[in-house]
């Protein structure tokens, strides 16, 4: 049985394709922990008499035979002291950041682009305010206009010194525009 020349019945044309607007959900991004700085390790102590002299004339001829002691000085001194430092207590430092992820940032058009990111810096002000912004990785450039406006809608949380107090930071981030 053979089929003649053209094949079978024609198909049906496809619909058109509807796009579908489709939101991401994301967790919250969480600040980032306060930094805090270890303690010194504790210096070893020395052991008096403990000095080693390897060489039989007394000459020096190594960094190792100054820093043992032949270095023909005299001196006094005493053990570990407490010094000016913050000791125990805990840093309080931390970085610029967001204060939340939910931005209502809306995209300016061009659906025919899909999905668009621009990387943005905020310098963030001691109150917590954007000051200037800069465009770490660009877009199209309607889309950076729209993330600079989005960004200076926005409050932060100002980075702190390890005391606790504010200080201007920075806050780098990328602002998605989804179809």
């Amino acid at each position: 049985m053979q089929e003649p020349a053209g094949g079978g019945p024609k198909r049906p044309p496809r619909p058109p394709h509807r796009a579908v607007r489709r939101r991401v959900q994301r967790p919250p991004r969480i600040p980032p922990p306060v930094v805090e700085a270890p303690p010194p390790p504790p210096a070893p102590e020395p052991i008096p008499g403990d000095v080693e002299d390897d060489d039989e004339e007394g000459d020096l001829d190594t960094e190792a035979d100054l820093a043992v002691g032949g270095g023909g000085g005299n001196g006094s001194g005493t053990g570990p002291v407490e010094g000016p430092g913050h000791g125990s207590i805990k840093s309080k430092a931390r970085g610029a950041w967001l204060t939340h992820t939910d931005w209502r940032c809306t995209r300016p058009g061009h659906e025919d682009l899909g999905r668009i990111v621009v990387r943005i810096r905020v310098q963030v002000l001691l109150d917590g305010k954007p000051g200037p912004i800069e465009i770490v990785r660009a877009g199209p450039e309607v889309f950076n206009r729209r993330a600079v406006e989005c960004a200076r809608d926005e409050t932060y949380l100002p980075a702190l010194d390890p005391d606790g107090r504010p200080i201007l930071g920075a806050a780098e981030f990328g602002i998605e525009f989804l179809n």
